[in-house]
């Protein structure tokens, strides 16, 4: 049973990789938007980054941020434990989505600054969010792409499809996931699930009808990514250069 052992959950920052990890090793729950504040930023140390790892003796479900997994792979293999990769299988515009919910206004404001150093003009932080979307939709992209060493995975999507679909995805690793916990998640989930749900309306048409640039700037690369269009092409669409 996953509760008697530790495992690595290999994850992109924004692919529910605490309350996965939670849910594989039973540790109790407390229901939120962001799982981290009780899973690798809470008090009990049962789950933590490989890189923060402050006691060894506890903890239970050891996290991987994707595109680190190389750079951490000794670490990995010095707990010699099961290694589970959340694979972003759809919804990939959600793993962004839930970035910008889950994520401290301080960690925004730093990656804000960061951004208009590259992106310019009016609309310099709905581009970059557009741009990052856009290489979330390509499947070689080091932050989604498989890892071909990790043999067993967990689909993203799973989460926010039916309770069946969530369960499968558990059972494969012997949890039995209760429909009332998937039910708990979908609701401490709503704000994110509404604002999808506008996202995947406006960016049919127009998607600076959004009222926040990171929902203005996901809806820009689902409206080039449904048209084929090229980056250019929706700049001059919605007038976004200076």
């Amino acid at each position: 049973m996953y509760d008697e052992k530790k495992i690595v959950v290999v994850y992109p920052s924004g692919g529910c990789g605490n309350y996965i990890a939670m849910n594989l090793c039973k540790i109790p729950i407390k229901f939120s938007i962001a799982y981290h504040d009780s899973g690798s930023h809470g008090d009990s140390h049962l789950v933590n980054e490989v890189r923060f790892i402050k006691n060894k003796e506890i903890i239970k479900a050891i996290l991987v941020i994707t595109n680190r997994y190389y750079l951490d792979l000794n670490k990995i293999k010095e707990y010699k434990k099961d290694v589970i990769q959340v694979c972003i299988d759809e919804f990939n515009e959600l793993v962004v989505l839930n970035w910008f919910y889950k994520h401290t206004s301080s960690d925004i404001e730093e990656w804000e600054i960061e951004q208009k150093k590259y992106w310019k003009g009016k609309y310099a932080l709905e581009k970059s969010v557009a741009h990052w979307t856009t290489k979330m939709f390509n499947n070689n992209f080091i932050d989604i792409k498989n890892i071909p060493e990790i043999k067993k995975t967990f689909n993203f999507s799973s989460l926010y499809k039916t309770y069946d679909n969530a369960r499968q995805e558990f059972a494969k690793f012997a949890i039995d996931y209760k429909q009332e916990t998937h039910e708990n998640f979908l609701l401490s989930q709503k704000i994110i699930l509404d604002q999808w749900q506008k996202i995947l309306i406006y960016s049919k048409e127009n998607p600076l009808l959004l009222e926040e640039y990171f929902t203005r700037g996901i809806a820009l690369a689902m409206h080039q990514k449904k048209l084929n269009l090229s980056k250019e092409e929706v700049y001059d669409k919605f007038n976004l250069n200076p």
